[in-house]
């Protein structure tokens, strides 16, 4: 069975000095796959945690880092977790000291494997045009399995209200209105891909990320052959 987006759900606004920041509450299923996109201003180069206040805390387990951007002052993280619990779920992101205009995006992925990540890829482009797919995270490395999810985030980082459009072949998964849009893909190949977007205003700076999560059932890629002789 093919995976599937469960879960979207975005805590964003126009907070600063502030040290923690919520994702909105959730129903959590066991067994599936969290990935939490974090973005602020200012501060830290890192957060200090990231905690469940559900009730119960089912998600609690040590979270992941995959990926780190930076652009200046602006710092994008994306974390994991894997093999969820279940129940009421909350996810807040805690700094060491004041941040600013801080954003918690989580996706829950179902039908993936037991420990799903495999690749990912960053970029940030200045000035992308507004050419189809011209917004890229640059392609991921090759696959390690397909099928598998590729999951996309851009950001928007000069001007709010011009978030950028899915890119071809890709799924739309949600916005927060403003900067930012998370995408999906499904793979069949062990080829690198990127995430596309584009972009409404080709004169923004986009901040874009790509990430790869094997699916389950998925079949390893092809393996160079090495030939013997035989006398």
């Amino acid at each position: 069975m093919a995976y599937a987006i469960t879960e979207f759900l975005i805590g964003t606004g126009s907070g600063s000095g502030v040290t923690t920041w919520d994702a909105p509450a959730f129903t959590s299923v066991a067994g599936q796959t969290l990935v939490a996109y974090v973005r602020w201003e200012s501060g830290p180069t890192n957060i200090a945690s990231l905690t469940d206040i559900g009730e119960g805390g089912p998600n609690n387990s040590p979270w992941t880092l995959r990926v780190t951007q930076d652009l200046s002052v602006r710092r994008w993280r994306v974390y994991t977790l894997n093999q969820t619990g279940a129940g009421a779920s909350q996810i807040r992101a805690t700094w060491s000291s004041n941040v600013n205009f801080p954003l918690v995006a989580i996706v829950a992925i179902s039908g993936l494997t037991v420990a799903p990540f495999d690749t990912s890829s960053v970029n940030a482009q200045g000035i992308p045009t507004t050419a189809v797919d011209a917004v890229t995270s640059n392609a991921t490395p090759a696959l390690a399995a397909q099928p598998a999810c590729l999951l996309g985030f851009s950001w928007n980082y000069v001007t709010a209200n011009n978030v950028p459009n899915s890119g071809t072949g890709f799924n739309n998964i949600g916005t927060d209105t403003a900067r930012f849009r998370a995408e999906d893909r499904r793979l069949t190949a062990t080829d690198g891909m990127p995430a596309t977007f584009t972009a409404l205003n080709g004169g923004d700076g986009h901040a874009t990320i790509a990430l790869v999560f094997t699916e389950a059932g998925a079949s390893p890629g092809r393996k160079g052959l090495t030939l013997l002789g035989c006398g």
